[in-house]
């Protein structure tokens, strides 16, 4: 294929789109639901990456007025009508064009267009918590650079011309071999799954033999970099059960746990594990465990573990796993990128009752209960535990209700 004269930014973003356009098609017509495949070595089912038809638009569930330039999402492969828009929710990646060659302002455009797509990408991250880093590009000119937004830093690809036909053909390659990785290469969690009909999250859980279902956010990764903590009010249902869910089994009543979600730093090898959250609130609800005076003012532990997978491909979080890690969420990428990003692990903490947040108390009388009753437990936990909670805030203190009373709780212990 050949570069279009491009005389706007709209001729841009026509031939971006028509390169990815020319990619799903080929795939499509060797790899289509009426090809033979057992003729061919498929490696597996394909997808089709492409371009929604709207450009420059603005996502239906962007939490601001910004508008992209060219979202890119998997496409059913035996259907050719594309969609018109797609949200953040179901994006893979964005792409930010430029008329004017990066080398016309000595490297500013593309820095503009960076910029831009960190912002844009940062709501990939907020929509999508199942993403562990995310891809982005941009075009300006003929000049193309491909990044990886990781927790800790981005990724840049040497720049691709596309006036240039070997250029061209690495980019082609590039997005043939999307049409066919894993998911994993996306940067998307095989620990957590979507479930469209009832707009909710779902996992397993170490240890229990219930599977939690999540319709709601209460924290989500609201920024480009960071450990991406997400936190979920969920309920667990028995892993038989035969009750088929409703959306009305998911009405804030009936949901009873908070699961927090993050990639924390660790060492390669952490020793005994005795200093993360998980093993200090294990150490907190075995030491008070049938304590009346510090019921509801610390977290009650369901499970904690690091979430992990087997070397069959399976996902869980048995000893003789392999943790999932950075480690094994940049391997399918590349071993440069692997060698530049700081190590952190993926935890899972599952904890009973629903607190409510500290903005939330409907008194000075009752702040004051609930700020009592955090620094008591602060100062009880430091001294029958030795575990000193060092980042006291107005977002680690929450409260529950009981009949007609209110307790404080000190949650946050990472």
């Amino acid at each position: 294929m050949t570069l279009p004269n491009i005389s706007s930014e709209k001729d841009l973003y026509n031939a971006v789109r028509g390169i990815f356009r020319f990619v799903a098609d080929t795939v499509s017509e060797h790899y289509g639901a009426n090809v033979n495949t057992s003729a061919i070595a498929m490696p597996r089912n394909p997808r089709k990456i492409v371009a929604c038809n709207k450009q420059d638009f603005k996502p239906a569930d962007s939490d601001d007025a910004t508008r992209i330039d060219i979202g890119i999402y998997s496409a059913d492969l035996t259907k050719g009508e594309l969609k018109d828009k797609i949200d953040y929710c179901d994006m893979l990646l964005i792409v930010e064009a430029k008329k004017s060659d990066c080398c016309d302002n000595k490297d500013g455009v593309r820095v503009e267009a960076l910029e831009q797509l960190c912002r844009y990408t940062r709501q990939i991250y907020e929509k999508q918590p199942w993403r562990r880093f995310a891809w982005g590009m941009t075009v300006c000119g003929s000049k193309v650079h491909v990044y990886i937004f990781g927790r800790d830093r981005i990724f840049e690809s040497p720049m691709i011309d596309l006036r240039a036909s070997d250029d061209r053909s690495k980019l082609i390659r590039l997005l043939a071999s999307w049409a066919f990785c894993p998911r994993s290469v996306f940067g998307y969690d095989k620990t957590i799954s979507h479930i469209g009909a009832l707009d909710c999250f779902t996992f397993s859980v170490d240890g229990l033999d219930e599977l939690i279902y999540a319709p709601s956010t209460i924290r989500t990764s609201d920024n480009l970099f960071g450990r991406h903590t997400v936190c979920y009010h969920a309920r667990a249902v028995p892993s038989n059960a035969v009750h088929e869910f409703t959306k009305s089994d998911l009405h804030p009543k009936h949901l009873d746990l908070f699961v927090k979600d993050a990639w924390a730093f660790s060492e390669r090898s952490p020793g005994d594990g005795s200093n993360d959250e998980i093993s200090f609130l294990k150490t907190i609800n075995e030491t008070f465990a049938g304590d009346e005076d510090m019921a509801g003012k610390y977290p009650l532990l369901r499970a904690g573990y690091v979430v992990a997978y087997t070397n069959e491909g399976g996902w869980d979080s048995s000893i003789t796993a392999i943790p999932d890690d950075t480690d094994s969420a940049f391997k399918t990428v590349g071993p440069d990128i692997l060698a530049k990003t700081q190590y952190r692990r993926h935890k899972r903490i599952v904890i009973d009752v629903i607190a409510e947040r500290l903005y939330d108390v409907n008194s000075v009388d009752e702040l004051i209960v609930v700020l009592a009753d955090a620094m008591y437990a602060h100062s009880r936990i430091f001294r029958e535990c030795g575990i000193l909670q060092r980042d006291i805030s107005s977002n680690n203190i929450m409260f529950t209700r009981g009949k007609g009373t209110i307790t404080g709780m000190l949650i946050d212990f990472d």
